[in-house]
């Protein structure tokens, strides 16, 4: 493809295609890093705008793109939706959900019970497999591979639950069953409401979030009502099951996958158990 250059001063408002213009080894680069969360949005719109004011007219049409995101830092707010929106264009990016979970809900005082979209578990954990041996160490076995199971159920071998865990049922597969713990954690979005993400980690991994935590379910904790919380526990708690000894127990070639604990601060655990003495 023939480079193609702009006046940044003459770039027009509406973004064009990523993929119509010039490869650009410096856009690349500033998504790659906004997609690993090693930079904001607005950092690398900052990065964006002054290469294109020191190119004076010979900026890549991509980087000159990316410094006009949320009107130049005119309104910073819609930084993130401008990206958002131009990368599914040029991409063809499809954010439908596979799957739908039955939760209830309050809306303006009004109870009722809607489908709320969730990532499904099973297929994360199988596009992560089928990624390679290294991406499915990091992110469900840690540093020391598959010992690092056998040495997990034999260090809690000794904890008065592990004597009616499920995972006993079958002993033979033990060494093969990878303990799944459930993350919440709550944080205000765009400084207004609040939303809780609920994601789940292997026991075993520890390190970056973005190679250990995967998401399940975001949702408001404005619309939660006393069953809510409940009801999406229930529902991953099928999931689990199903990777456990259910139709999902072959994504991930002979591993399986069990409930292993909860984590995550003190607010998120006053949820997931009801407590009412803290």
């Amino acid at each position: 493809m023939t480079a193609q250059n702009a006046d940044c001063s003459a770039l027009p408002v509406e973004r064009q295609p990523w993929n119509k213009h010039q490869h650009s080894g410096i856009a690349n680069q500033l998504l790659t890093e906004i997609g690993r969360g090693e930079r904001y949005v607005s950092t690398g719109q900052c990065v964006a705008k002054n290469i294109a004011d020191d190119c004076e007219g010979a900026c890549p049409v991509n980087v000159a793109a990316m410094a006009t995101l949320g009107g130049e830092n005119a309104h910073v707010r819609n930084m993130e939706r401008d990206l958002h929106r131009w990368l599914k264009g040029a991409f063809a990016l499809n954010l439908t959900p596979s799957l739908y979970i039955a939760i209830e809900i309050n809306t303006n005082g009004k109870v009722e019970t809607v489908d709320w979209p969730v990532l499904k578990p099973s297929e994360l954990v199988a596009a992560i497999y089928e990624a390679g041996a290294v991406h499915f160490a990091k992110s469900f076995l840690g540093s020391k591979g598959h010992a690092s199971i056998e040495s997990f159920w034999r260090h809690v071998s000794g904890q008065p639950w592990f004597k009616s865990h499920p995972a006993l049922q079958n002993p033979e597969s033990l060494k093969y069953t990878i303990p799944i713990r459930i993350h919440g954690d709550a944080a205000k979005f765009c400084k207004v409401q609040k939303i809780l993400a609920i994601n789940f980690c292997s026991a075993l991994s520890h390190g970056c979030s973005w190679d250990t935590r995967l998401p399940y379910i975001c949702i408001p904790c404005e619309v939660f009502t006393p069953k809510t919380l409940q009801q999406v526990l229930h529902h991953y708690k099928n999931h689990l099951t199903s990777m456990f000894s259910g139709v999902d127990n072959k994504v991930a070639g002979c591993y399986k996958f069990c409930y292993g604990g909860t984590k995550g601060d003190l607010e998120w655990h006053q949820l997931a158990f009801q407590l009412t003495r803290y």
